[in-house]
């Protein structure tokens, strides 16, 4: 399997899952490891000592993904109720990621991929009727990510749980 089957595959799921989204914030079954299996691929391969260089279109492209996030959190953030302190965190954490990506010009992957598998795993539990705005920032993530893993099996493992988490043909 070579790098642009990975990518190619994942565009799908994830341009599949942005095409169903009201499905998808309805259904009981549970996306998070859709994100999960991106993010472990993404630690699978080998580490950018400063992060994927951005180019000006891309940075605006992600920032622009990543306030769509920011807003829905300060909207989480107004509520009182249990979960208030869960959205001040993954606000800061998401804060953080935008300062890093203005200030280097690039972004951390697998540190940007943990950050949205947090905010998809207490979205889903939590407020599903916001899940939406995630999709668009990990179809963003997968476009930039230009290195996916080498061992075929594992990554076609990881993609078919995905796949089949969507409904989608599996990879034979």
């Amino acid at each position: 399997m070579n790098e642009n089957v990975c990518q190619d595959t994942l565009i799908r799921i994830y341009t599949h899952m942005i095409r169903n989204k009201k499905q998808i914030q309805k259904e009981k079954t549970l996306y998070s490891d859709v994100f999960f299996q991106t993010y472990k691929l993404s630690k699978a391969v080998p580490k950018y000592k400063k992060g994927v260089p951005l180019t000006d279109e891309d940075e605006n492209k992600v920032l622009k993904e990543f306030m769509k996030v920011m807003e829905v959190l300060e909207k989480l953030k107004l509520k009182k109720d249990l979960h208030k302190t869960s959205w001040e965190l993954l606000d800061n954490l998401l804060q953080n990621e935008v300062i890093h990506i203005q200030d280097t010009h690039t972004i951390d992957l697998e540190d940007a991929y943990y950050t949205v598998l947090n905010l998809w795993v207490c979205l889903e539990n939590w407020e599903r009727c916001y899940l939406d705005v995630l999709f668009p920032v990990g179809l963003t993530m997968i476009q930039l990510q230009n290195q996916w893993p080498k061992d075929e099996k594992e990554t076609k493992m990881a993609l078919n749980k995905c796949l089949s988490k969507c409904h989608l043909k599996e990879i034979v």
